[in-house]
Order: structure tokens, then sequence, then C-alpha cells
């Protein structure tokens, strides 16, 4: 292992957190913050019920190796092995990566990422890192499988067995590409219950002197991030060992990696091998199941959709039943005072052929009258003028 003077001297350093995804790697990146590692000032933001604490992960080196996984026909969930396609026709991202890479160290000399995908990934970004004649040391963070699985179940309902061949894609990379590097590897179940024991194995590690500022920042690290509820799937090795769902090779290659915390040997790095080849004889079996696998994902985000149609539709429905109610509600106010104002109107009609009746009743009347009154005027008219004949007579 090389000394500070001698990785003072080197122009490129980088400390790379490899782990699987749901591995705890975010609270180990974060820890090395507190050591005063440098992770960039374009950090990827917490997410409620995923990362609460934050991911602490550089957002263009994410960027950049999703791009890279795409370019594949992979993705960060895919368990078909990618790493032979690494050498091929991936000049543009390699020039990208050296670039991104140089911009990040700015006359620091150091800088540290994180992203699970770096695993599946490590033989482009060592590349990358030979080109640069960079120091690397790897910090590997490794969590019990069925943890890791339980995790992914809870979140994104992946089925144990998947996620059991995720994190063996995932791990066997990395045992296999930092044989010859500087490593140290972190049991999460161990830095949660005791971080001090892993600050310390990671300040040693990193020739990093624990001085007042850096015991100040750990102190404030466990108080403020370290969150033992945050551990949600917590599995032990016997568990695992009774996992039926986990096969020999995965039960194996945990083992291993413990075994790696304290003895870095030919010996372990040998039985690493023996499993890796062991898995690979694997891979087209493997490689036909996540066909299928990515043919049920497919029909998944098309059921999915058509969920959210449905939920969409019903409530335009919905909108549509409030909106008929209504218009029914209206209908039947308007019918109301249709039937109001026909009722209205056969009062009016009533009282206008009760108004006729007494209009035609009032002409009797007056009819009457007035022959009552040619009557009276005939009778006074003829005993007027025959008195009047009379008084001429004598």
């Amino acid at each position: 292992m090389k000394s500070q003077q001698q990785l003072n001297l080197t122009k490129y350093r980088f400390i790379i957190v490899l782990g699987m995804h749901r591995s705890g790697t975010s609270a180990l990146t974060r820890a090395l913050k507190a050591l005063g590692v440098h992770l960039g000032d374009n950090l990827m933001s917490a997410q409620n019920e995923n990362n609460e604490k934050g991911f602490w992960e550089d957002l263009d080196v994410y960027s950049l190796n999703e791009e890279l996984l795409a370019s594949l026909g992979s993705r960060w969930d895919d368990t078909v092995d990618i790493t032979y396609k690494l050498g091929q026709g991936n000049l543009e991202f390699k020039n990208r990566a050296i670039t991104l890479l140089r911009q990040k160290v700015d006359g620091r000399g150091c800088f540290s990422f994180k992203d699970p995908r770096v695993c599946r990934l490590l033989p482009f970004w060592q590349d990358v890192f030979d080109t640069l004649k960079a120091c690397v040391q790897y910090v590997i963070c490794l969590r019990n499988p069925l943890s890791v699985a339980s995790s992914l179940y809870r979140r994104d309902e992946f089925p144990f067995e998947k996620s059991f061949i995720l994190w063996l894609n995932h791990m066997l990379v990395v045992a296999e590409y930092t044989q010859k590097s500087p490593r140290i590897v972190i049991e999460y179940e161990r830095f949660i219950s005791d971080p001090m024991e892993s600050f310390s194995r990671l300040a040693k590690f990193l020739c990093i002197d624990m001085n007042d500022l850096i015991h100040s920042e750990i102190s404030a690290f466990n108080s403020q991030f370290l969150a033992p509820e945050l551990q949600h799937s917590k599995f032990d090795v016997r568990d695992l060992e009774n996992e039926n769902r986990a096969c020999q090779v995965v039960k194996k290659t945990y083992r291993l990696f413990r075994k790696l915390i304290t003895e870095d040997s030919i010996s372990v790095n040998e039985n690493f091998n023996a499993l890796i080849k062991e898995y690979k004889e694997w891979l087209p079996a493997i490689y036909f199941g996540s066909r299928i696998d990515g043919q049920l994902t497919i029909k998944i985000e098309e059921i999915k959709l058509l969920d959210k149609k449905i939920d969409k539709l019903k409530e335009e429905t919905k909108e549509q039943e409030k909106h008929i109610n209504i218009l029914n509600n209206n209908i039947e106010e308007l019918s109301n005072n249709y039937r109001k104002r026909g009722e209205y109107i056969c009062f009016l009609e009533n009282r206008v052929d009760e108004i006729n009746s007494n209009y035609r009743k009032r002409g009797e009347y007056i009819e009457e009258l007035e022959s009552k009154i040619k009557n009276w005027e005939k009778k006074w008219f003829v005993r007027f003028f025959g008195k009047f004949k009379y008084s001429l007579k004598k």
C-alpha cells in the first residue's frame, strides 16, 4: 500500500466506493466526507422512502454510467454480464470520462465517487484510471445479500432470485477486477453497529490523520446521519445460509467477502476465481432467464401504463358522473319549473274562462237591461203621446 507521501506525489487519486444497490454505499460515501474526502459539488438529492439521508452520488458520473449502460443495451437491474462488451467501441465514453475526472479533481489531487453501476462497468473505469496514470483505492461495501434482496423487494418488487443474481453480477466483478489494487471491505452491518471501528480502518487504509476536526465531523456523522431505523432489512449469516432462494454461489461469495475483511490473500483470491469460473458457466442460462425477465418487465410496465390509463378513465368517469348528476339536477329543476308554469298557465286559463263567463253574463244582463229600457221607452212614449193627443182633441 502506498504511503501518504507517495499519494501526495500522485497527480490523480481516486477513492471508489463499490457495492451492490441497497448495500449501504451512500452511508459509507458520506462517512468518507466526514474523513475530509472530496465528493464533488454536483450530488444527487435525497429521496423520501428511497434514500432519506441522501445518495452522496455525483450526478455527472451517474449520467455517464446510465448512458454507457444504455449504449450496451443494458440497464441498472439487468442480470446479464456486460464486462466482455466494455472494450468495444467505448472510446467516446472513455474520453468523456477522462475529461470529467480531470474536472472533478481540479487541483485537489483526490476525488471520490460512488455509483453501484460502476461495479458492472469496472473494466471501463479501470481503463480510464490507467490512462490518467491515477492512484486508485477501492472501498467495498458488503451487505448481507438477503438484506439487499429484501430491500429491493420492498422498493421495486423484485423477486428474491433476481436480486441474488444482481448481487452476484456486481460483487463477483468487484472481486475479480480489484484483486491487484488497494482495497478494503467494510461490512455494512458492523459499520452501523460500531462506526468508530470502521472509521479507524478507513482512515488507516486511506492514510488520513484522525485530527480533532475529523473527530468532530465523525461525531456529527454518527449523531445526525447514522440511524439504525433506516436499516429496514436486517439478516445475519445464519439467515442467508438457511435461505432456499439463494444458490450456493451467493452464499460462498458472501462468505469469501467476509473473509476478505481480515485476509486479502492469494488463497482467498483463488477461491474467488474458482467461484467466478463456476458462475460464468451458468451465464447462458442466466442470459436466457434475463431475456424472459426483460420481456416480463416490459409487460409489467405495459400493465402499469394500462392501470394508469384505467385510473385516469375512472377519474374522468367520476367527473362525468358528477357532471351528469348536475345535469340531472338541472333537468329536474327545469321540470319542476315547467310543471309549476303549466299549473300557473292552467290557473290563468281558468281565470280567463271565468272572466269570459262573467263578461258573457254581463253582456246578457246589459242586453236584458237594454230590452227593458226599450220596452219602457215604448210604454212611456205611447202613454205620453196618448195623453198629448187627447188634450189636443179637447
